[in-house]
């Protein structure tokens, strides 16, 4: 019967048990990790702040815009003016925020990559 200790996990980039070992090299790429999540997760908020506050103007402009027309037809045509506009800037800043995402994964994978393939070679050293 196979016992659960002998049980051996695949030889893996991805290797999670480096994480689990705590010495100076798990301490520095959890350091790296988090600072690179941080920095990323700045990186994106800083984007949305931008976003909204371009945006803020225009949904006072377009408000205005609707409260000067002198028929409902114009006022729905304005607003489905804005609507489109709208959607299609949103549509691209989430574009936008999931490239910036997708950027952060790649970098974090890659330097992780890094370190495992790093710790690999010392432990054939040895």
């Amino acid at each position: 019967m196979v016992k659960r200790t002998d049980l051996q996990a695949p030889a893996s980039p991805f290797d999670v048990r480096l994480l689990w070992d705590i010495n100076g090299r798990s301490l520095e790429l959890a350091e790296k990790t988090y600072r690179a999540w941080l920095d990323g997760t700045l990186r994106m908020q800083n984007e949305a702040m931008d976003f909204w506050r371009t945006n803020a103007g225009k949904n006072w402009a377009a408000a205005s815009e609707i409260a000067k027309c002198a028929t409902a037809a114009e006022a729905f045509e304005m607003q489905s003016k804005y609507a489109q506009e709208s959607f299609t800037e949103l549509l691209g800043e989430g574009q936008k925020v999931v490239e910036m995402l997708g950027d952060l994964v790649k970098e974090n994978v890659t330097m992780f990559e890094k370190v495992a393939d790093e710790s690999t070679a010392k432990g054939a050293k040895r």
